[in-house]
């Protein structure tokens, strides 16, 4: 990382571990619902920390969060079960998508293969402030939180406003699976991949 955020330290006796990583597979929505529902932290910051979820950059916090229309200042313990479904299977689409285009370019950042990250040209938030909502036209803000560069659409992601949390579970997978025929596809463990474009036709 050209931005140096990690070090590593040589310790003689083993230390905890972060959670498991990979948002979506490893993870269960339950687990995370479990961990958060009685935290106050913004929901972005829970993403971001790696006792909870190990790996989890600031890109992709943002980019998961406005896939599911969440206002990344929404406290934790709101949001609901259901929620997580939706945060899970996006987060699972989004970092596939991602891993598969080598990552988000950053500066002159190269990977071991001297190839330059893609991911950047499907950024739905972060990085385009100002710029229209690829969903609603609105403009897409900027804000601090926890000292990170924060990107959410103010319409799509409208505070602590959580649109879906009054459906119920079995509701959010009837959604899922009319989106995943409707569009063709693959569904794993009874929860679509889906992607973001997608996520308009159930909330």
């Amino acid at each position: 990382d050209p931005r140096r955020f990690a070090t590593v330290n040589v310790q003689k006796k083993a230390t905890p571990t972060a959670r498991e990583d990979d948002i979506g597979r490893n993870l269960s929505p339950q687990d995370l619902w479990e961990t958060g529902r009685t935290r106050k932290k913004p929901v972005k910051s829970f993403l971001l920390d790696q006792r909870f979820i190990a790996g989890l950059g600031n890109i992709y916090a943002c980019e998961i969060l406005h896939a599911v229309s969440i206002h990344p200042e929404c406290k934790t313990q709101d949001i609901s079960l259901a929620d997580w479904l939706r945060i899970a299977a996006a987060g699972q689409t989004i970092l596939d998508i991602a891993i598969s285009s080598r990552g988000t370019r950053v500066s002159d950042w190269r990977d071991l293969f001297g190839q330059a990250g893609e991911y950047q040209h499907c950024l739905k938030v972060y990085s385009r402030e100002g710029e229209p909502c690829l969903r609603c036209g609105s403009a897409i803000e900027r804000f601090k939180l926890a000292g990170r560069g924060t990107y959410f659409c103010p319409t799509c992601q409208e505070s602590f406003n959580i649109k879906i949390a009054k459906k119920s579970k079995k509701e959010i997978l009837e959604g899922y699976l009319i989106c995943a025929n409707r569009h063709k596809f693959k569904i794993s463990n009874g929860v679509p991949r889906f992607v973001t474009d997608i996520t308009k036709d159930f909330v």
